[in-house]
């Protein structure tokens, strides 16, 4: 990933730490061992911290666009099945075998529902979801919901 801003090499040190194979303790431990004023580690993490959300949107680049190359070689596959087919059916082949491929037809069946809302109840299913917005808002008016509770949290946020 391009380096955004020049650190210190404490920090790349800890740039090259192992994420998936160290505990929150290594991590605080490593950063607690750079030996620098609290105004200078505040600086150097917090531009530490905008590095890692600069590599993670180059990631989120990445994979959409490899999932546009994954979408695009799902549609050759599926022309170039329904060509095999199409062949295959005009010419009454119902099965081909080679000592590299095997095709044939399997025949499934499929339920095509025209309009979901005279389907008997019977036949559906209920899903139950927690409203927290709701919950939310009667929690701060004031009313009790056994179970649940407002619990205040704080974020760092740097820009």
């Amino acid at each position: 990933m391009t380096k955004l801003y020049n650190l210190a090499q404490n920090y790349r040190a800890v740039d090259e730490l192992d994420d998936s194979q160290i505990s929150e303790q290594v991590w605080f431990d490593t950063l607690d061992a750079i030996d620098e004023t609290l105004n200078d580690k505040i600086e150097n993490i917090a531009l530490f911290v905008k590095e890692k959300k600069s590599d993670i949107d180059q990631i989120d680049k990445l994979i959409n666009e490899l999932q546009g190359k994954k979408a695009t070689i799902n549609k050759s596959i599926n022309w170039l099945k329904d060509y095999l087919k199409q062949s295959m059916k005009v010419t009454g082949k119902e099965k081909y075998k080679s000592t590299l491929n095997s095709l044939y037809f399997m025949h499934t069946k499929q339920v095509v529902v025209e309009n979901e809302d005279i389907i008997n109840d019977d036949y559906k299913k209920i899903i139950k979801t927690l409203d927290r917005s709701k919950i939310k808002k009667s929690l701060k008016e004031g009313k009790t919901i056994v179970g649940a509770e407002l619990k205040e949290n704080e974020s760092l946020v740097i820009r």
